[in-house]
């Protein structure tokens, strides 16, 4: 059958299916407009938009279809009516709306939050999944979390209760003068935080305070916190950089605990939503619950996955096929796969201390590079990370960069005993021979990378080059400069090579020098 997914509002994406394949795009890499259609949601219904870029780009039309499914960004996108606030799903009425009644096939609107649990059918069998956390900026009716069993929403968080995470983490950032799309400050902020300075004991002290809080406590929190905070007698971006820092100690602490409430510890969960990208969080959460599984798209960029799925259920299909995850990106990917001569050559600059750009087939799920976008650079070079910022990046420079490090030698550098394939964890650093993927705290996030069959270049390209150095691992960033989306096209990658100081591009088996 065939199936269209539908998310409209900031990171708008689309999913098609006509059997057990999907084709996935997010336009923002299409269209090079970062978090589109951010700056349109509020000003009308950008669906008809959405849907032909989506519709040309797949060569597919969306008139013959036997099931849509949508999830609005706002209030103002809707037809027919909202959904209920106990609903999950329902069947929408579009006779009387001039786009939607052009569609001779039915059409359910989605809860956003139940959206992102659906989305995670690629990385497990949802079947085999009872519980299942989300947490973001704003779902439904205000909602900023949501916890479903057996699918049915058993609780969630509130924006009166507080503002969640991410959004409370934004409002920090922009108080403390971090520039860029609000969007992007809570990770930044994530970055930020470790320049604090407050001292153990009194960090100690204040968690003393608020062993009675649980994560529904944040506002309370924030203002006990401040009062301390302010005793310290540091200027405001100071106090907020600490205040950022504190805010994550009681993450750690009482996201675990939130967990907890709902699921045993060694049974499968996923979590999703944007805040778990806050890779500093996850890893805390990871220590209670081993079989936690994080999508590369657990932001909005995730939701028309989750509608296909629901699809999928309702009509009772089969599962989709999750061959080739997480690279499912409907760009442009080159004619010719890298050769082994190519794989060469690249290894070899990188082992010479050059930067080095690398397009791979078709992109990845998620806002972060993992393999098939990526700028690569030797993590060994002292000043790797000013280099890289100051010659192509342009990016804040307290702002770390991430490895990709070949599996199998995680343990002798990382503290990691699992597999982190979307770089969705942090972990400390094992010695200091590396310093320029080594953030002040002595963290990295990092990438594993395996033998499988999406990761077969990218693996023997790190291979060669730990043959050359004895290193089993790379810098890894997005292959775009701060403030554009990662590159769709081979042009994106040789227009970055021609406007900046990568010493070399690969797209393909085509190499480009300077």
């Amino acid at each position: 059958m065939r199936f269209l997914g539908v998310r409209d509002g900031h990171d708008c994406n689309i999913t098609y299916s006509d059997g057990t394949k999907v084709k996935y795009i997010k336009l923002e890499r299409n269209l090079q407009k970062k978090h589109f259609h951010w700056e349109n949601q509020a000003t009308g219904d950008t669906i008809p938009l959405i849907m032909k870029e989506a519709q040309d780009i797949l060569g597919v039309d969306f008139l013959d279809l036997d099931a849509i499914c949508y999830s609005y960004g706002n209030v103002e996108h809707k037809f027919d009516r909202l959904i209920e606030p106990d609903e999950l799903y329902f069947k929408a009425n579009q006779s009387g709306h001039p786009f939607w009644s052009q569609f001779g096939c039915p059409i359910y609107k989605i809860d956003h939050h139940y959206a992102h649990v659906l989305s995670c059918w690629p990385l497990i069998n949802l079947d085999k999944v009872n519980t299942h956390f989300v947490l973001d900026g704003l779902g439904d009716h205000g909602r900023t979390s949501g916890v479903f069993r057996n699918d049915k929403l058993i609780d969630f968080t509130d924006r009166t209760d507080n503002l969640g995470l991410s959004v409370t983490m934004e409002q920090v950032g922009q108080r403390a003068g971090i520039k860029g799309m609000v969007l992007d400050v809570s990770g930044k902020l994530m970055a930020l935080k470790s320049y604090h300075d407050v001292p153990d004991n009194a960090r100690d002290f204040i968690m003393s305070k608020v062993q009675s809080f649980h994560y529904r406590h944040l506002e309370q929190f924030i203002s006990l916190c401040m009062g301390y905070l302010n005793q310290m007698g540091r200027d405001e971006r100071q106090t907020l950089i600490n205040l950022s820092y504190m805010l994550h100690v009681f993450a750690e602490h009482k996201l675990p605990e939130y967990f907890q409430r709902y699921a045993d510890t060694h049974e499968p969960i996923t979590y999703s939503g944007g805040t778990a990208q806050n890779t500093v969080v996850n890893t805390y959460i990871r220590r209670k619950f081993p079989n936690l599984h994080i999508p590369p798209h657990c932001p909005d960029d995730g939701i028309s996955l989750g509608c296909v799925e629901l699809l999928r259920m309702i009509y009772d299909q089969p599962h989709f096929d999750n061959a080739g995850f997480p690279y499912w990106q409907s760009d442009v990917a080159p004619a010719s796969t890298a050769s082994a001569a190519t794989i060469e050559k690249a290894a070899e600059y990188l082992a010479r201390g050059k930067i080095v750009a690398w397009y791979q087939g078709n992109g990845e799920l998620g806002p972060r590079a993992l393999g098939n976008r990526s700028i690569l650079m030797d993590p060994s070079i002292k000043d790797g990370k000013d280099i890289i910022n100051s010659k192509v990046k342009k990016r804040e420079p307290y702002r770390p960069f991430g490895a990709s490090v070949l599996i199998e030698h995680t343990a002798k550098h990382f503290d990691c005993d699992f597999d982190s394939p979307y770089m969705l964890y942090v972990v400390d650093c094992l010695n200091n021979n590396f310093p320029s993927i080594m953030h002040v705290d002595g963290t990295c996030r990092i990438q594993t990378v395996d033998q499988g069959p999406q990761y077969e270049t990218y693996y023997n390209l790190i291979d060669s080059f730990h043959r050359k150095t004895g290193i089993p691992l790379v810098l890894n960033t997005s292959l775009n400069v701060d403030g554009k989306p990662i590159a769709s096209y081979p042009e994106d990658a040789k227009t970055l090579f021609e406007n900046s100081e990568l010493d070399m591009v690969v797209v393909g088996d085509e190499v480009m020098t300077k």
